[in-house]
């Protein structure tokens, strides 16, 4: 009796020990089971992306205007080229000097100050291509500038006295002494005859060449009353 006893009591204990087992291990389970679940990272959605929105026109306004580049120095440089070959028949006269913009006429301007007065093929050529491209009073100013200014005495020396000269001063020598001059003569004669005639232009043109009508100068004077002339204005 008291064997069996004991043995009953044995088998108790060990199914009560291994029923605790059972119970901390499902604890401990789900334990883990719950602290995984908190502690599982969230998926985080990315940012949206801001997009610009396209520019648009507000109707009845004008499309901004884009400056046009200033192309004047190149012109510059492709002028000396042609001056120091001292090739008059370069066609890039014709093809690289039409329809010019204030800021090549400005640019030719100072290129023409800029040479010595004794340098007349180059400054008379000068006041021929800006002399095609009357359009304003603006460029009439130059033109009246060129005309008035005095002639070279000499192909040495432009402020040479009387006494100092030695050039044959006949012929085509006394028309390229006075080469820019007669050509911004040329330059007026040409626009009164061909373009649209604007009357205030029109007139600041005859009053250059009644000026230059009355120059000391021999070939200036007889140039501008040629004009004159044929004009019809004398």
């Amino acid at each position: 009796m008291t064997k069996k006893l004991g043995f009953f009591v044995i088998m108790f204990c060990l199914l009560f020990a291994g029923f605790m087992l059972f119970t901390k291990a499902k604890s401990a389970k789900m334990e883990d089971r719950g602290t995984s679940s908190v502690e599982a990272p969230t998926e985080v959605a990315p940012a949206p992306t801001t997009v610009a929105a396209p520019q648009t026109q507000v109707p009845g306004t004008a499309p901004a205007q884009v400056p046009a580049p200033d192309t004047s120095m190149i012109k510059v440089k492709v002028l000396e080229e042609i001056l120091d070959s001292r090739n008059d028949n370069d066609p890039r006269l014709d093809t690289d000097f039409k329809n010019l913009d204030e800021r090549d006429k400005e640019a030719l301007q100072r290129k023409y100050t800029q040479e010595q007065r004794e340098k007349l093929n180059e400054r008379g050529t000068i006041v021929y291509l800006l002399g095609r491209e009357i359009k304003s009073s603006q460029d009439l100013l130059f033109i009246k500038q060129v005309a008035g200014e005095p002639t070279c005495s000499s192909f040495e020396n432009c402020n040479a006295s009387a006494h100092e000269i030695d050039d044959d001063h006949t012929g085509a020598n006394e028309l390229t002494l006075a080469y820019p001059q007669v050509m911004a003569l040329k330059s007026l004669d040409r626009y009164l005859q061909t373009s649209p005639q604007d009357y205030s232009m029109k007139q600041q043109s005859l009053e250059i060449i009644n000026d230059a009508a009355r120059s000391k100068n021999e070939v200036v004077a007889r140039t501008a009353q040629q004009i004159l002339d044929n004009s019809g204005q004398n």
